[in-house]
């Protein structure tokens, strides 16, 4: 028989299930939040001033800065996840300047990305994973900041990073559907990193006119 919808949320988790039920190999890994992801696609409408400070955000970095390749959207996750977790007034400032908006409204029109974008379907799949990942080998997590995350969509862990780095790595993986994503030297380089922060997006759409393999030719 055909899929019912309670089949396809199934599968739509499946892959973070499957990790979270791989815990047991890691024996420092501790889950910090419960991240509850969008059933259903909404279709909020986006506020013009969270368009037009998205844009100038994006402008920031592609322009001025000469940054190019990058993802827009993950890189404004992690800029605010960052925001949210500083004291430093000065650095507080630059990227409230640079982000636009105000906390809570960041918060609200993110979310509002998440809602309308996170969905699976036969033909075609979005999905925005974010995660937080404190080294229980040096420091101790913060839980008013794990709070904070939550409502960004980010799941929260703690682990030793020299014992059980491989799990940022599956983590990694199963995010964006790719085999070693990351290698495992970038670990021999944290030195005293306590927190981690990944955004990513995954992205799968059929062609409506699909190319022909007789008629595809190598450049």
């Amino acid at each position: 028989g055909h899929p019912t919808l309670e089949d396809e949320e199934k599968d739509k988790n499946k892959n973070i299930s499957e990790l979270d039920c791989s815990k047991a190999k890691y024996n420092t890994l501790i889950k910090l939040n419960n991240v509850k992801y969008p059933s259903n696609k909404q279709n909020y409408i986006y506020k013009d001033e969270y368009l037009s400070s998205f844009n100038n955000f994006t402008y920031l970095f592609f322009k001025k800065l000469n940054f190019s390749d990058f993802c827009p959207i993950t890189l404004y996750n992690v800029l605010i996840n960052v925001f949210m977790g500083i004291s430093d007034e000065g650095l507080s400032k630059t990227l409230n300047n640079i982000l636009g908006l105000n906390e809570t409204e960041r918060i609200l029109f993110y979310s509002q990305i998440i809602q309308n974008n996170y969905f699976k379907d036969s033909d075609s799949e979005i999905k925005m994973n974010n995660g937080g990942f404190y080294n229980s080998d040096i420091v101790k997590e913060n839980k008013s900041y794990v709070d904070k995350l939550t409502e960004t969509y980010t799941e929260c862990y703690k682990l030793s990073y020299k014992k059980d780095y491989n799990y940022i790595l599956d983590w990694v993986d199963k995010s964006v559907n790719e085999k070693n994503f990351l290698k495992k030297d970038i670990f021999k380089d944290l030195g005293n990193t306590s927190l981690l922060l990944f955004s990513t997006l995954y992205y799968r759409q059929k062609w409506e006119h699909k190319f022909l393999d007789s008629k595809t030719y190598k450049g």
